[in-house]
């Protein structure tokens, strides 16, 4: 089973997304396919950095209305930070703030015994968790 980090779901939600991402994907069932609640809430910081940053109304609208599918791809399969998450969580976090999102999703998918997919190999080569960068070729 696979969570997804950020960067591989908004590359998904690209018009054109990666061809080898692209190509993984329809390899792979949609019952594998996880979130970390922290996914959620990278988007919706992005969503309201855009309305800080002066989008228009209408803008934010629009953002919202494309996210809205993908999220909802996802329902019921959105990990939530447990206890357990937290912990290993600040384990991840006790040396260094440094990739806080990117630590939260390693820590849930250690938790779950889950592939992180990434297209971020160097922060996530360092967290101790299993993952895959299927955006390049060969994977």
């Amino acid at each position: 089973m696979y969570v997804l980090d950020t960067d591989i779901l908004t590359e998904l939600a690209k018009r054109t997304p990666n061809r080898h991402l692209t190509a993984w994907r329809k390899r792979t069932s949609p019952d594998l396919l996880f979130l970390s609640i922290c996914t959620i809430m990278e988007v919706r910081k992005g969503i309201e950095r855009a309305r800080e940053n002066g989008a228009t109304d209408s803008k934010i609208a629009q953002i919202e209305k494309n996210w809205q599918p993908v999220l909802d791809g996802f329902r019921g399969q959105i990990l939530d930070a447990t206890q357990d998450v937290a912990a290993n969580w600040a384990f991840q976090l006790r040396r260094n703030d440094k990739h806080f999102a990117d630590k939260l999703i390693a820590a849930t998918a250690i938790h779950h015994g889950f592939t992180v997919i990434t297209n971020n190999d160097k922060d996530f080569s360092k967290f101790g968790v299993q993952f895959l960068n299927p955006m390049k070729a060969g994977k």
